[in-house]
């Protein structure tokens, strides 16, 4: 007959590779933490947010640490972009508002995108739509203690939205919308199809359309 002892550690060799192996399927099964990459000139992750976005997973937060930072992105996943406030980092798609040949962010169809603490700026997209930020058809967009500013475009000139659109604590103002042949949304441009548009503790004001 076995030795009590025997059976025990018996027993003991058996429980702990499966505990072993329970643990280890516990820990593959937890979902990654969300990241945050920070973007800057020098000494961050990335140089650009195009960088950042395109090394980044759905969930992350990629951080503008630049005071001043120029750049046009298109947005292809679930992210936040944030800087360290509306008074603190401005994004631009360029160097003057008279030299602004693009717009500054755009939401692809069918990703949800948080865009917060920053100025948005000096976008121009006078043949088309959306000189600040374009939200396509089917993207949800939350825009937070955002203020977005000297933008133009043909419609929308600070915001075309064509998806959902929540907009909190920001300030629109002083976007243009220009066009020879007809222009409409100087502040926001809110397309009638399927679209929604969600404003809380917010300003429009001083937009233009020509």
């Amino acid at each position: 007959m076995p030795h009590p002892s025997i059976r025990f550690r018996s027993a003991l060799l058996t429980f702990l590779p499966t505990c072993l192996l329970v643990a280890m399927l516990a820990f593959a099964a937890r979902p990654a933490e969300a990241a945050t990459i920070t973007v800057c000139a020098v000494g961050c992750d990335y140089p650009t947010i195009d960088a950042a976005e395109f090394n980044a997973t759905s969930g992350d937060t990629i951080l503008i640490s630049d005071t001043i930072h120029t750049d046009s992105d298109y947005i292809s996943k679930d992210l936040t972009i944030s800087g360290l406030g509306s008074g603190a980092t401005i994004l631009q798609a360029a160097g003057s508002r008279g030299s602004a040949s693009g717009r500054v962010l755009t939401i692809a169809p069918g990703v949800t995108v948080t865009i917060t603490n920053m100025t948005i700026r000096w976008g121009n997209e006078l043949t088309v739509y959306g000189g600040g930020l374009y939200i396509n058809n089917t993207a949800t967009a939350f825009v937070d203690n955002v203020v977005i500013t000297e933008n133009d475009s043909n419609f929308g000139g600070g915001i075309y939205n064509a998806g959902t659109l929540t907009i909190n604590n920001s300030y629109i103002s002083n976007n243009t919308a220009i066009s020879i042949t007809g222009s409409s949304g100087g502040g926001i441009y809110n397309t009638d199809v399927g679209t929604v548009l969600t404003m809380t503790n917010s300003t429009v004001a001083n937009n233009n359309t020509n």
